[in-house]
């Protein structure tokens, strides 16, 4: 867990703009679940309904190429190391 987090962060160093995007989807989905402390483990049909979801705004022109570019391979890598 610690090198996800170091990753991350290193990441939103690089990419301010993008981590305050993907951090605050992430942290509003937590809440919405009610999952806020606890362990989830995420089944392919989440990755490829959230795949599907930046696709939908890389098209609709409210994520950049870059962008959605980043969210994809890092939420990938924190996908492959946590297994």
């Amino acid at each position: 867990m610690d090198r996800i987090v170091r990753l991350f962060i290193e990441w939103a160093k690089a990419n301010p703009a993008s981590a305050k995007i993907a951090l605050d989807t992430i942290n509003a989905e937590v809440e919405r679940l009610g999952l806020a402390g606890r362990v989830v483990k995420v089944p392919d049909s989440h990755w490829e309904e959230w795949l599907a979801y930046l696709d939908s705004r890389r098209e609709a022109g409210t994520l950049s190429h870059k962008q959605w570019q980043s969210h994809r391979i890092y939420l990938k890598r924190l996908l492959d190391s946590t297994g």
